[in-house]
């Protein structure tokens, strides 16, 4: 616009705003959205500018554009590290959000000004990555192009599983397991690499025509060096047959954990679980905020599995001492779970009561 105050973020240029007289030039020392303040601070951030804007002299149209930033200054982080980038309910929930690519790519611009402000680690390879991904997407969307497709099986996987056979493969941190088609696979898979100290970020179950299913996850040691493929496949195998106690063996790794401190979650009231019919159209969404402990996602993939629901996918984030889990569930037989359906209440009620006293599950919505 002319005169506009928000002074870069123009086409070609999605992550080019916070220039020079951009008001916007905030989230430094003193600033009022990034304080430790009672309340929202997301409220208190959209009332702020409500007030303020007008006495910097912005038009109407530029304050509206700042409180969108301000309103939605997690939105990006928060789909692009919780939420399934190929499901197209991703992008389509962001691009409902901000309205038009303008406020895109100032939003994508604000989003990583206030991570570098925030810390070092605040703004991972990873994460920018993932952003970046997400922006592309939401930008296509809003421009009136097609949403992209998933992408297929590479053809690393594709001969997997086209063995026909259990198969267990690593490639960097990225883990692909074959195996028959059960519930309980990322339940078993979770505490397999929990008892070896590997953290899962995310899992993504593709079924195919055949008796398999193809696993791929990415994974992170919590030490220097990742396990062999082949000692995983051995003890995988040996968990799916029943011949390893995995609730014994994180129990024994939990009880040699050093105590900390509370964590935020559990002085916020413990465990949140959260379910979503919304966010995807062929599947539910379970999010999970919990204190992070050794295995965790083994027990809420277990817990899940044992309601006959099947879990297509999963985010996973550590925050400091905390997780968030996000899982997307089906019917067993592969249909999309209806609002109101027992199973789900049931797995949502039983994993608040499972991680934590004093937990509390949402209705789905």
């Amino acid at each position: 616009r002319q005169g506009d105050p928000m002074g870069g973020a123009r086409q070609g240029d999605p992550m080019g705003g916070a220039r020079q007289g951009d008001p916007m030039g905030g989230a430094r020392q003193g600033d009022p959205m990034g304080g430790a303040r009672q309340g929202d601070h997301t409220d208190e951030g959209v009332a702020l500018v409500a007030r303020l804007a007008p006495r910097m002299g912005l038009p109407p149209a530029d304050a509206a554009t700042v409180e969108t930033l301000v309103r939605h200054h997690l939105l990006l982080p928060e789909a692009a590290t919780r939420r399934d980038l190929d499901d197209p309910g991703t992008a389509a929930t962001v691009a409902a959000a901000v309205g038009d690519r303008e406020t895109l790519g100032l939003l994508a611009a604000l989003t990583e000004a206030d991570a570098r402000a925030t810390g070092p680690t605040a703004w991972s390879p990873w994460k920018a990555g993932l952003v970046a991904d997400l922006v592309e997407r939401v930008g296509g969307l809003l421009e009136g192009r097609p949403p992209l497709s998933p992408p297929p099986p590479s053809e690393r996987e594709a001969r997997l599983l086209a063995g026909g056979r259990p198969a267990v493969d690593l490639d960097g941190g990225n883990l692909t397991v074959v195996a028959p088609r059960r519930t309980d696979l990322l339940a078993a898979t979770a505490g397999v690499l929990a008892l070896e100290g590997v953290s899962v970020r995310s899992a993504t179950l593709r079924v195919s025509d055949g008796p398999m299913v193809l696993l791929s996850l990415q994974v992170a040691p919590a030490r220097d060096i990742l396990p062999a493929a082949g000692r995983i496949a051995s003890d995988l195998a040996a968990a799916l047959r029943g011949d390893v106690d995995l609730a014994a063996g994180i129990a024994d790794q939990e009880s040699r954990r050093p105590r900390s401190r509370p964590s935020a979650a559990a002085g916020l009231g413990g465990v949140v679980v959260r379910v979503d019919h919304q966010a995807s159209a062929t599947a539910t969404l379970l999010e999970v905020h919990a204190p992070d402990r050794p295995g965790t996602l083994w027990r809420l993939a277990g817990t899940i599995a044992l309601h006959d629901l099947e879990t297509t996918g999963a985010i996973v984030a550590t925050l400091g001492a905390e997780v968030v889990d996000t899982f997307y569930v089906r019917a067993r037989s592969g249909e999309r779970l209806q609002e109101g359906d027992e199973r789900l209440g049931r797995a949502a009620r039983e994993i608040a009561g499972l991680l934590g006293d004093g937990s509390s599950a949402t209705a789905p919505r």
